[in-house]
């Protein structure tokens, strides 16, 4: 079962027992999706978005159960667990999602944050679509992300670590968590404060004021060692 180890802390038990609930109800509902239509099916799955954020964080790397709960979710659901799971196992599998009409924009983004290689100056990006040609789900449910060229990217090869957090192809670390909550969109600001509230470190309102945020933030360094 998920996250049987020995806790050393109350801290760590209050997460694994935490995340032992979360897994219970995420696969829960998961199974549901087959079975729902609709509204139902539309309110199940932003349920699920935000659970799975958070047993992304808590779920240890390489656990044998990820791989039959992510069976049982859309694609979408599985891009956005990667995205916050941060695991560089999975990111062959988001290159093929690539390929997807459906996802490929989204699939394209979670790569360049695992990867920090950006699609356009990299010349991994399609020319934007003709006004003419009918919109796939992709371009009306990403708009403004760019789209990867599949091929490209495949072509690349890049890899990263196996059953290793990365975020921007740096293995996560409190000062990369700290530099994305300065420099990264949103989602990854959430992503990061949460990763430095569960090591016991910085805690943060990212829905604060800006200047509120940037009051608890520490300084950036001025120089980067190269």
């Amino acid at each position: 079962g998920l996250m049987n180890g020995h806790s050393t802390t109350r801290q760590q038990d209050r997460q694994a027992q935490a995340a032992r609930a979360l897994w219970l109800a995420t696969n829960e509902l998961s199974e549901s999706l087959t079975t729902l239509t609709g509204l139902p099916r539309n309110k199940a799955q932003h349920r699920l978005m935000r659970w799975l954020r958070h047993l992304a964080l808590a779920v240890p790397m390489g656990h044998a159960d990820v791989t039959a709960l992510l069976a049982l979710l859309p694609t979408r659901l599985v891009l956005w667990f990667v995205l916050h799971h941060g695991d560089g196992h999975y990111l062959p599998w988001v290159v093929q999602r690539m390929a997807d009409p459906e996802v490929s924009r989204l699939a394209g983004w979670v790569w360049h944050v695992l990867t920090g290689v950006d699609l356009h100056s990299h010349g991994l990006a399609l020319p934007p679509r003709a006004l003419n040609q009918v919109p796939r789900g992709t371009d009306t449910r990403d708009p403004g992300l760019p789209e990867p060229d599949a091929r490209a990217v495949q072509r690349l090869e890049l890899v990263l670590p196996p059953h290793v957090v990365t975020l921007y192809g740096q293995a996560v670390s409190s000062a990369v968590l700290t530099d994305s909550l300065w420099h990264a969109p949103q989602a990854i600001r959430w992503m990061a404060a949460k990763r430095l509230a569960r090591q016991g470190g910085l805690r943060i309102h990212i829905r604060a004021h800006a200047r509120l945020q940037q009051a608890e933030l520490p300084p950036l360094p001025q120089a980067r060692a190269a």
